[in-house]
């Protein structure tokens, strides 16, 4: 069992395996990201909903995050937030039960599938392109994405390593939106 929400939700939406949602959340809201049954992986994507009314689709970008926060990705405390490519602060990170994340990698995509011997395979990035098909975000092949919960790390060597996550059932991380924002 789930501990109970830090506070009253306005949206309790479970994402199911191989799949993506789209939704609101207003500046000032929170957002907690669960993983429940531990060592499940999410990508998480998200846009000024400002930008896009006015047809910018710039995403939560995590090469100007690591830029701006001088780490691999924002963490409590202060270094905390994730930029859009416009050098806006989108979202920050105000809990993290589980402390390893992932913000090299893009989300899943259907070349890394077809190149491995699954062709069609469902994935993240095209998940994502369904999902926000209606919110004039024009389609990627492969989406940059916070992959909460995916233990990545660089080694001595400058190689990226990924082993099995860290996370516990139940382990989440509570964001606050800094500005109107579309969620994938």
């Amino acid at each position: 069992r789930l501990a109970d929400p830090l506070a009253d939700p306005v949206l309790d939406l479970r994402v199911h395996s191989a799949t993506a949602e789209a939704y609101f959340v207003k500046a000032g809201d929170y957002l907690q990201i669960i993983d429940v049954d531990g060592r499940q992986c999410t990508d998480f994507q998200c846009f000024s909903a400002r930008k896009l009314d006015t047809g910018r689709d710039h995403p939560l970008d995590v090469t100007t995050t690591r830029t701006l926060m001088g780490s691999s990705y924002p963490m409590p405390g202060l270094h905390s937030k994730y930029y859009d490519q416009d050098m806006e602060p989108l979202v920050e990170v105000m809990q993290d039960t589980c402390g390893r994340h992932d913000a090299f990698a893009l989300a899943c995509a259907a070349k890394y599938y077809d190149d491995i011997g699954y062709p069609g395979h469902p994935n993240c990035s095209e998940n994502f392109n369904r999902a926000l098909a209606d919110k004039g975000v024009t389609p990627r092949a492969g989406w940059m994405a916070i992959n909460f919960f995916f233990n990545t790390a660089i080694d001595a060597h400058g190689v990226v390593v990924s082993d099995e996550p860290w996370s516990r059932p139940g382990d989440y991380v509570l964001l606050r939106a800094l500005t109107d924002i579309v969620c994938v």
